[in-house]
């Protein structure tokens, strides 16, 4: 976690594991003597893989939408997925 003040102006920068760590983290601070604004720019860490995201979404389509889904391939590069084919609607 990095804290950077100027002026009152405070910028939180950094990792988090979940979404009310980031919040509570500049919650803490928004109401203290001298702080004008606080920007929150805590990333929260990926939680699953992108195999894990590619698997769930073949499962979904196949799921939902049997006869599309021998249409569209999924494809990872590093954390961006891509479905690429052809779908009725």
């Amino acid at each position: 976690m990095k804290v950077k003040v100027e002026r009152g102006w405070v910028t939180l920068s950094g990792e988090v594991d979940w979404q009310c760590q980031r919040l509570s983290a500049a919650d803490s601070i928004r109401d203290l003597l001298g702080v004008i604004s606080v920007s929150n720019q805590f990333a929260i860490k990926p939680q699953v893989t992108a195999k894990a995201v590619k698997a769930d979404i073949e499962v979904a389509l196949k799921r939902g939408a049997a006869a599309d889904a021998k249409q569209i391939s999924v494809d990872i590069k590093g954390a961006d997925i891509t479905l690429a084919g052809t779908v009725r609607s």
